[in-house]
């Protein structure tokens, strides 16, 4: 251990180079078993924490997006622009690319032909979200559908854990 600690502070930085070198030594690994076990413990159980809710995360995300794809085409991103009436302030949006709205219309029109509800027509929604919900309520399109997966792919969780390694201690 005397040797890791390069300026002789008594401490010791754990590297990629000098950690396989602490724990394939029985010796050092016995010591800092004894000693610092729980503070080590906490540490790897904060990483995994971290690098699976992490990888849950992604997956749900990707999950949402994948079905959002019916729709929408790529990610959604975010724009700024200054307020028409007060160019010192800063509006921001999050926008995304519709896929086939002309399709969408049309086949919305389509379904609604022949109703006398106001509901039923075009301009009684403001958006094109708004009409989609309708449509998705009317069975004019289906509702979008992903499972929520119990727990993230655990080749995704170690792929997370090897990465953040290096970068946690």
């Amino acid at each position: 251990m005397e040797d890791l600690d390069d300026s002789g502070s008594g401490e010791i930085v754990i590297t990629k180079e000098n950690f396989g070198g602490m724990f394939g030594d029985e010796q050092t690994l016995k010591y800092i078993l004894k000693e610092y076990s729980n503070d080590i413990r906490q540490e790897l159980y904060n990483l995994h924490s971290n690098c699976y809710n992490s990888a849950y995360e992604n997956e749900i995300y990707e999950d949402i997006w994948d079905e959002l794809s019916t729709f929408f085409e790529g990610r959604s991103e975010w724009e700024s622009r200054p307020y028409k009436y007060d160019t010192t302030k800063t509006q921001h949006y999050v926008t995304v690319k519709i896929r086939d709205i002309a399709g969408d219309i049309k086949q919305f029109l389509s379904e609604m032909k022949g109703s006398n509800y106001s509901t039923d027509s075009l301009e009684y929604y403001g958006s094109y979200m708004g009409m989609l919900k309708y449509g998705m309520d009317n069975d004019i399109w289906e509702y979008l559908d992903f499972r929520v997966p119990d727990y993230p792919d655990s080749s995704k969780v170690d792929e997370y854990i090897n990465q953040d390694f290096e970068n946690y201690f």
